[in-house]
């Protein structure tokens, strides 16, 4: 029985141009290790290389370097030319960086409890540190059981914001669980009678899942990872920035960050040296794989002759159709308000037994029945759509789990 990839809430199914750049450069590194041409060929891409090795290493092509793959970034998210993309090694460690610019200016920043766990830690981490504040408000469970609308959530963010005094917003542009935040819709509304400092937003469950584009004039610091939606598997931090208002904060933020320690990224480090033609000798070893694997991703999105409008469809009708499925097991899909859902079915099981169980018996026992999927505690699945339709076998075999796992 063949297993039916659901999981992007962890590590997405690695993309077939991430395998072939990853394959091709760890054959590189192993005939050619650290030789004359490596730093070029990090800097300036496949054309640093002599032709043999072109013909050596045929799907290296996809790597144009640093500032390529930058490019290929900000191409994927909608943002302009000349958008600022950082690379690190860990997304967590943008994370403390878009904490640190925050607090850097505001002294109470609004979140709300759809935030990843981890990165709400770092945000208090650092607001404890400069003697500042993190409003929460509580969404969850209003959003998947009450069902509020779209505009109703709206208002309630702005307000909470008002009443609170808060000054800086930190939000996911979708949460763990697939809930779609409309976050130019929540900053307009602030901003029309306050002002926000400074605006973070955790995009790491939707690069590569959802346009990011109208992002651009409200948002200030945009965090995410290459590993779920963009299927480059190997985990690598990005942080993008194309506000004019911020650009140059940001980039002050990051030399004190470094210069201090607070962030202690060796990739992040290397990339700005290597672009900065600046490399001092003495910069921690850093594994550098985690970039070609994403570049080869990215490869495998701008060549398909799919478009992201035609992806975003096809994902759409997986969606229907697994919910039509789900009509037949002992599962509920639990359905936000149509404007705040993604491409994400959470489902909950109605059996008792389930609900008590561990999340990890429960994705083992999907597994055993031939679906990759997340699990969560209460009994709570969470499944991502492909981007290819799904066929009437898979679709059965999905509908023969669901029943199985009761």
């Amino acid at each position: 029985m063949r297993s039916i990839y659901l999981d992007t809430a962890r590590l997405g199914q690695m993309s077939p141009g991430a395998v072939d750049a990853l394959t091709d450069f760890v054959r590189l590194t192993a005939e050619e290790p650290s030789g004359l041409y490596f730093e070029q060929f990090l800097r300036n891409g496949h054309d640093a290389l002599p032709e043999c090795y072109n013909r050596r290493f045929p799907s290296l092509k996809s790597w144009r370097g640093i500032s390529g793959l930058k490019q290929s970034l900000t191409r994927l998210v909608g943002s302009p030319s000349d958008c600022r993309v950082l690379l690190a090694s860990r997304s967590s460690q943008l994370m403390q960086l878009a904490a640190f610019s925050q607090f850097r200016i505001c002294r109470r920043v609004l979140t709300t409890d759809l935030n990843w766990p981890a990165y709400q830690k770092i945000l208090r981490r650092e607001a404890i540190r400069t003697g500042g504040t993190v409003e929460v408000v509580p969404l969850r469970h209003r959003l998947l059981f009450d069902r509020i609308q779209m505009t109703e959530l709206i208002r309630t963010v702005a307000a909470e914001y008002h009443c609170r005094g808060c000054d800086g917003l930190f939000l996911p542009a979708v949460d763990n669980l697939g809930i779609r935040l409309p976050i130019r819709s929540i900053v307009r509304l602030i901003e029309s009678r306050r002002m926000i400092r400074f605006v973070t937003v955790d995009g790491a469950q939707a690069i590569g899942h959802l346009p990011l584009g109208q992002l651009n004039d409200v948002c200030d610091l945009l965090v995410a990872g290459c590993h779920k939606w963009l299927r480059a598997y190997l985990p690598m931090g990005l942080a993008f920035f194309a506000r004019p208002r911020s650009i140059h904060f940001i980039e002050q933020a990051i030399e004190a960050a470094l210069q201090s320690r607070r962030i202690d990224d060796p990739l992040l480090r290397f990339t700005r040296q290597i672009e900065a033609e600046d490399t001092d000798g003495y910069s921690e070893t850093t594994n550098v794989s985690s970039l070609l694997s994403c570049a080869g991703a990215l490869a495998d999105i701008e060549q398909t002759p799919v478009s992201a409008g035609e992806r975003k469809m096809i994902r759409r009708s997986n969606v229907r159709r697994i919910l039509e499925a789900v009509c037949q097991t002992p599962w509920t899909p639990l359905l936000p308000d149509e404007g705040l859902r993604s491409d994400v079915v959470l489902l909950q099981s109605r059996r008792y037994a389930v609900r008590q169980a561990a999340p990890d018996a429960i994705r083992e026992a999907f597994r055993l029945s031939g679906v990759s999927l997340s699990s969560y505690e209460a009994g709570l699945i969470r499944l991502s759509m492909p981007d290819e339709p799904i066929a009437d076998q898979t679709l059965d075999q999905v509908r023969d789990a669901l029943l199985s796992v009761n």
